[in-house]
């Protein structure tokens, strides 16, 4: 899982995490590999909702886990086994019996967005986020910069860039070091008119890029991008 994250290989990364997870959950001498979600090597997925359901449904049952409980962890195996049909299912079931869960937002968003229904998961993801308050608060930075990227590009996609603005500034707060956040920061600045922010934005965006991992793509070319047309001839 690794060697495949660091080549860019997100599906056989995945695909190699479940499994390895579940051979440790079954080793007699008990579980042995390291926590992913603190792997660097891993870093490239811990915002991806296919990596925390597969952490999901890697756990054993809790005590106190109650029917919600698991609903949630059958929906996120589900989902790391790539059934999102089923996973939507089971998820929105266990948010009907505990509906303050917030990682199962999450992984609904994810979900949902595996199915190609953005506008839908966006919606999902913004959920988790507003519910993602102490004592509930449970997302990683990285999920946290997942779910508001999610619903800035969905916001913008609607032409709604003051909105997009608002909830790019979630993701932000959690992480102000991921390029793509920025990027779309961007274009949102330049959707409501404010030429100093989008240009702020667009620099951190840039400079910001050559941290990015092989799992993440490569930031569009501004020259390029018709969110920023108006001001090309401005250099």
């Amino acid at each position: 899982a690794c060697v495949c994250a660091l080549k860019g290989d997100r599906a056989a990364a995945l695909s190699a995490l479940r499994t390895g997870l579940a051979n440790d959950a079954k080793a007699d001498s008990g579980r042995s590999l390291p926590d992913p979600a603190a792997d660097e090597d891993l870093k490239g997925l811990w915002g991806d909702p296919v990596f925390l359901a597969i952490l999901v449904a890697s756990q054993d049952p809790q005590p106190n886990d109650g029917p919600g409980g698991g609903l949630a962890r059958e929906g996120a195996g589900r989902l790391a086994a790539g059934d999102a049909a089923g996973a939507v299912e089971l998820l929105k079931s266990s948010l009907e019996t505990a509906p303050a869960m917030v990682r199962v937002w999450f992984l609904l968003g994810g979900a949902l967005e595996v199915q190609g229904n953005g506008a839908e998961a966006a919606e999902k993801y913004r959920k988790a986020l507003a519910l993602n308050r102490a004592p509930n608060a449970t997302l990683s930075k990285p999920a946290i910069r997942q779910a508001s990227l999610r619903s800035g590009q969905a916001f913008l996609a609607a032409n709604k860039p003051a909105e997009a603005v608002d909830a790019l500034k979630t993701g932000t707060g959690a992480d102000d070091y991921y390029a793509p956040l920025h990027y779309e920061m961007a274009r949102a600045y330049a959707g409501v008119g404010d030429k100093a922010q989008a240009e702020a934005s667009l620099k951190r965006a840039m400079g910001l890029a050559i941290q990015l991992s092989a799992l993440d793509p490569p930031l569009p070319d501004p020259s390029r991008d018709a969110a920023f047309a108006k001001w090309a001839k401005d250099g």
